[in-house]
């Protein structure tokens, strides 16, 4: 390879590390795939991601078992791809990990290829291994490793698990095994929060790990289509703003609280224990647990003077004791 980690610890500037592992992850249609097709394309060219984040120049390997040749040259072509950027593609081939045949070959293709980064869409696609088993994700992550030993990055697609952020956080709402974090040297999270009817949809980045410095501050960017083009484009990366940040990062400490099967907590109990762990204030603190109401993740239970808090488990049901 032309660079080494101790020089280019990054592919991509503070997301995509060199010689690591890094998932791409949210719910069906975040904006996964578009993100991930751009992070290939600014490999392959050079170019920063987003205007922001810089790139490494280097060849690419894009193994898709979902998306299909003509849906996967259709978004292509939306973003401009040429045929002289230097990225290759196995669609459909039925790649497993776990069959040391393909691994051996895949292997034999990225240092062929002279390969910077290996993209697997999506993860559960490309093994047999149960997904929910820690020794067997381990087996399916060291065959990734393996790419790493050969110069590549590694990056995965893949899905977050239903309903879970509430309950989770984005960290550990990814599907199967909590090996697959722990493996991890960086977890990007896409987040779609707003819909443009297919137009204009504004996109969140929350970047949940890294193991090589900082996290990223969460941003978002704007999925543009332009129809009269027949391009998409992804523009106007801002950090989102910290007040708004601090309301989530408070409903990600409040949704781990209940991670023990405790059924319910009082609102002292919540602001002491959020404070201690974020240092957030009571303020935001207080603003997460009316937006967790509101959006039906909680139950707010008057009892006295205190008002008590539980998880929803329909969130169909606005239940009868829920405080507005």
């Amino acid at each position: 390879m032309a660079y080494t980690p101790s020089t280019h610890p990054f592919l991509v500037d503070k997301l995509v590390p060199h010689r690591g592992i890094t998932a791409l992850s949210g719910h069906p249609e975040a904006g996964k795939s578009w993100l991930m097709l751009e992070i290939a394309k600014c490999v392959a060219t050079g170019t920063p991601l987003l205007g922001k984040f810089q790139s490494l120049k280097g060849n690419v390997l894009i193994i898709d078992e979902e998306t299909g040749i003509d849906e996967l040259w259709k978004r292509a072509k939306m973003l401009s791809f040429s045929e002289d950027f230097s990225i290759f593609f196995h669609i459909q081939c039925g790649f497993k990990l776990d069959n040391e045949k393909d691994l051996t070959y895949l292997l034999s293709v990225v240092r062929k290829n002279d390969i910077s980064l290996i993209i697997f869409d999506p993860y559960v696609a490309m093994h047999n291994k149960a997904e929910n088993s820690a020794e067997e994700t381990a087996m399916v992550m060291e065959a990734m490793k393996k790419f790493n030993d050969e110069g590549a990055a590694v990056m995965y697609v893949h899905h977050l698990r239903k309903d879970s952020v509430m309950k989770f956080g984005y960290a550990q709402a990814l599907r199967g095994s909590s090996a697959l974090l722990g493996r991890l040297d960086s977890l990007i999270v896409v987040k779609k929060i707003t819909d443009g009817d297919g137009v204009s949809d504004e996109i969140q980045i929350l970047h949940e790990k890294s193991r090589r410095g900082k996290k990223i501050k969460p941003c978002q960017f704007s999925l543009v289509e332009e129809k009269e083009n027949e391009k998409m484009v992804l523009v106007d990366i801002v950090e989102i703003e910290p007040i708004k940040r601090k309301i989530e990062q408070a409903m990600d400490a409040i949704s781990g609280m209940f991670l023990d099967e405790i059924e319910e907590l009082s609102r002292m109990d919540i602001i002491l224990s959020v404070k201690k762990e974020t240092g957030i204030g009571e303020k935001n603190i207080s603003e997460a647990l009316r937006k967790m109401v509101k959006e039906n993740l909680l139950i707010e239970v008057q009892k006295g003077k205190m008002k008590h808090y539980r998880i929803s488990l329909n969130k169909k049901d606005e239940g009868s004791e829920a405080v507005l």
